[in-house]
């Protein structure tokens, strides 16, 4: 997986509007007659503005547009963040659960031979897993 710079997602996120957001069509509206979605933030009192237009140029009317492109658009505005922040979480807990395979390597490894007699073949096996682990944890 390549390197996600989740201080640059949130930035962004945080850089945006407030949501949530949603999806609308004016087909009424003498700027958007075709209907387009449009991404919109509904504010606390209930009143709508625009944030964009989803148009697509390969498409003749707003009819045969993906309402689906506009959903994902709208939903990134609160998804986005709790993404970056599962995944700051899931960092943290692969490093921890490394942390402890490495210490329990190094018990084992360090371990007198009665020790690594007792353990058998769980302590090999247990050496073989942790060296096949990642260097970097929280990659």
């Amino acid at each position: 997986m390549t390197d996600i710079d989740l201080d640059a997602v949130e930035k962004r996120a945080n850089a945006a509007e407030d949501g949530p957001w949603e999806v609308a069509e004016f087909p009424h509206r003498k700027d958007n007659p075709d209907g387009w979605p449009l991404i919109v933030i509904r504010s606390k009192a209930g009143k709508r503005r625009e944030v964009a237009a989803v148009i697509e140029d390969d498409v003749a009317s707003a009819s045969e547009c993906p309402r689906e492109n506009a959903e994902f658009i709208a939903r990134s505005r609160t998804e986005m963040p709790k993404m970056a922040a599962e995944i700051r979480r899931l960092r943290a807990e692969n490093a921890a659960m490394l942390a402890v395979a490495r210490a329990a390597d190094d018990l084992v490894v360090s371990a007198s031979p009665t020790l690594r007699a007792f353990l058998g073949g769980a302590g090999e096996a247990l050496i073989a897993a942790v060296d096949a682990l990642p260097n970097e944890a929280t990659r």
